[in-house]
This record gives C-alpha cells, sequence and structure tokens, in this order.
C-alpha cells in the first residue's frame, strides 16, 4: 500500500500489484503516554473500518514486525520478518473491528519508558493468512472522514509513586497507594521484606503484593490468606536494577496493612514489625534487632537466650520464682507482664514477656527489635497469632 494512500490493502490485488500487506504504527508518539504503566494496562486493541463493500471472506491476522521501518522506503521486498500473529478476525464484510494489540502496547510502553519492550516504530502488519484471497481494503489516517482507525487503551489509571534509589528513602513504605517503583544500587546486597497484616479481629482478604522486576517478571508475591491479626512476610534477594510493586485490592484494605522494607546486607534494619506497629498502634522503637536475646531474657533484664518453651498458666508462678520474681495481682511502675492467647498453642500457653520500668512498658519482639508499647495490654486479647491478653504481673523479690 502506498504510506499516502486512504486505503490499506491487504490481500491479492489483482496482477498488477499482487498480494498486499498494510504495515501500520501509532501516529503519536507513545513517550507522551509514559504516565501510564504497562503492568495497568487491561487491554488493547487496534479499531479499523473496512471499507471494500466485498463479502469475501478473509482470515487476517495482526503482526508485529522485527525492526522499525521508514513508511517511505519501505517496500514488501525489504520489510522485515513478521513475527507469530497477534490476533486475527474473519472479515467478511466492511465495518468495524478490533484487533487486539495488548501485548504490543505494553512493549511499546515499557520502550517508552526505559524499561525494556521494543520501539513502536516497528508497529505492525495486516496480512491475509493465505494468497490469492481477493483484497480487502482498511482505512488508513489518510481517509477522509470518520473512518479513520484508532489504537484504543484501557488502564487502571492509578499513577506510580516512584520512590528512587532505595539508599536515599529510608527503611520501610506503608503502602497507601497501588504502584510503586524504585531502583536497586549496584553496591551492596538488599533484601526485600513484603508484609500483609489484618488489623483487630480483621478477617483474610484478597489482598496482594507482587514485585515485578523491569520485563514484568514477578520475583516476590505475597497473598493475605492469613488468619486474623496474621503477618504474612516473604523475603527475597534484590539484584540491582528498577521494580515495581503492586497492591490489588487497595481500595478495600480497611484496618489492613501492606508494607515492604528494604534491608541491606549486613546492616540492622527495622522489621516489619516496626513498620507495622510504629505506623498504626503508636509503638515505638528503642533499640535494634538482635538475635542474641529474646523477651524473657530482656524482661529479666539478663543477657543470652531464656527459653520460653514449657510456660504454662499451671507453671508460671513457679518458673518465675525460680527466676527471683514473685506473683502480685497487678500492674505497678517496675515489673514483668507474662501474656498469654488461648488461640495459639493452647489455652495454657505463655506466649511472650514485656517489662515495665517506671509506668513504661518495653519487650523484646522474638529476634526482632525492643518496642516502647502505649500500654501494657496492648496485643488486643484473645485475637488469633497474636501475643494475646496481659496474664500475669510479677515484681523482683529483694535478697
Amino acid at each position: 500500500t502506498f504510506y499516502s494512500s486512504a486505503y490499506n490493502i491487504v490481500g491479492n490485488h489483482g496482477s498488477s500489484y499482487g498480494e498486499g500487506i498494510a504495515l501500520t504504527r501509532p501516529k503519536n508518539y507513545f513517550e507522551n503516554l509514559t504516565y501510564i504503566w504497562p503492568y495497568t494496562v487491561t487491554s488493547a486493541k487496534y479499531k479499523v473500518y473496512e471499507g471494500s463493500g466485498k463479502t469475501n471472506s478473509m482470515t487476517v491476522q495482526l503482526c508485529s514486525t522485527s525492526a522499525a521501518w521508514n513508511q517511505s522506503t519501505v517496500t514488501y521486498n525489504n520489510l522485515s520478518n513478521l513475527k507469530t500473529p497477534t490476533d486475527s478476525l474473519t472479515i467478511n464484510k466492511s465495518g468495524w473491528y478490533n484487533f487486539n494489540i495488548t501485548p504490543l502496547v505494553k512493549d511499546w510502553l515499557k520502550y517508552a519508558r526505559g524499561e525494556g519492550g521494543y520501539t513502536y516504530y516497528r508497529g505492525f502488519a495486516l496480512k491475509a493468512s493465505a494468497t490469492g484471497v481477493s483484497s480487502k481494503h482498511f482505512c488508513s489516517a489518510n481517509y477522509s472522514g470518520s473512518l479513520t482507525p484508532s489504537i484504543i487503551i484501557n488502564y487502571t489509571g492509578v499513577p506510580i509513586q516512584d520512590l528512587g534509589e532505595v539508599s536515599a528513602w529510608g527503611k520501610h513504605i506503608v503502602c497507601d497507594a497501588s504502584y510503586y517503583s524504585f531502583i536497586v544500587p549496584s553496591s551492596g546486597i538488599y533484601y526485600l521484606s513484603t508484609t500483609i497484616t489484618n488489623g483487630p479481629g480483621q478477617s483474610s482478604s484478597n489482598t496482594e503484593i507482587t514485585v515485578l522486576n523491569t520485563s514484568y517478571n514477578q520475583i516476590a508475591y505475597n497473598q493475605d490468606g492469613l488468619n486474623i491479626n496474621c503477618l504474612s512476610r516473604i523475603e527475597t534477594q534484590l539484584s540491582a536494577g528498577k521494580y515495581f510493586v503492586y497492591v490489588s485490592d487497595y481500595n478495600n484494605l480497611g484496618e489492613r496493612v501492606c508494607y515492604f522494607i528494604i534491608e541491606k546486607s549486613g546492616e540492622l534494619q527495622d522489621s516489619t514489625y516496626v513498620a507495622y506497629h510504629e505506623n498504626i498502634y503508636e509503638f515505638k522503637k528503642i533499640s535494634d534487632a538482635d538475635i542474641t536475646t529474646n523477651c524473657l531474657a530482656y524482661a529479666l533484664n539478663r543477657t543470652g537466650w531464656l527459653s520460653t518453651a514449657g510456660f504454662t498458666r499451671s507453671n508460671l508462678v513457679s518458673k518465675m520464682q525460680d527466676y527471683g520474681y514473685s506473683y502480685t495481682s497487678q500492674a505497678v511502675e517496675n515489673c514483668v507482664v507474662a501474656y498469654y492467647n488461648a488461640n495459639v498453642y493452647g489455652i495454657s500457653e505463655i506466649t511472650h514477656f514485656a517489662r515495665i520500668d517506671n509506668g513504661i512498658v518495653t519487650s523484646k519482639i522474638g529476634e526482632l527489635e525492643v518496642m516502647q508499647h502505649p500500654s501494657y495490654d496492648a496485643y488486643f486479647p484473645n485475637v488469633i497469632n497474636g501475643y494475646g491478653m496481659a496474664y500475669a504481673f510479677f515484681i523482683k523479690i529483694s535478697n
């Protein structure tokens, strides 16, 4: 087809012209569409009008090309190889037709955003699946009137929050939007932690965190299919490059919280516990994570790791006496707090210890950080997989 023609000719156009292939590419620059994240494109179509008036049947294939081409110099003989058809339609009468070009548009957007893909200058071709079929005439951009073709892109329309290089923006992000991008630098080894947690009394949902690289390959995935008040945490090592985070069902989060953390190997970073509790429940970080000590050792102001295995409600008092502490019926300014949750290990299991110093409540969260609590009963009693309720209080026995 001549590029100045009102019609793109596909198929056999008579002995003077032979077989026709119609080449097409976007008229507008895709660089102007970089606000669209390719991952958010739900569909894209090439809407074109066939206007020959012929009623013969032809299967028309839409194929991308393997290289860019110039409309002034391209010919049937120098056209680069066509790729496997993206879509095909049966054309047997004049009218509007919609070809699926979703994968092509995603690649064009990737290229425009500097995220791989390939240039829209490759465009695509319409060709008959078989030779010798009487031609079809598709209105081109040069057609005068309302029958010119168009590309229609459907996408979710939510802007991406670009966080830049991870070393510049801190330790964790509590998600308050659906889409994020960030860059991992080439120096150092970084790990990504993604977490979804439910609020008090809130059940699981379809909320998901998906992490993609610039090829839009999934490198991490986390879904909230958990029990009430759970933490779902997934850790993944990252190589240098750009990444995207997609939080599904964001508008229905409610008290559910999603967040992700980038941790550099060899450096103590805040855990997802800190991100969640500081932002939602007014806990405050006191000291960094430390794998050498745990909640019981911290509560008793000792070093090392003191196992909490075997602590039950029936033996709690005697075990604490072995450590030099006696039971008291209520919280006082300086004491140790023991917690239990009937839904975790059984109705007798003690789950956690904290200490109160001059009225300030702190505890060591397993191998994680020491956190200051808003109250001594801050774990939302009797929720599944939480520390549960404050059960008993102990004061140090004087020598």
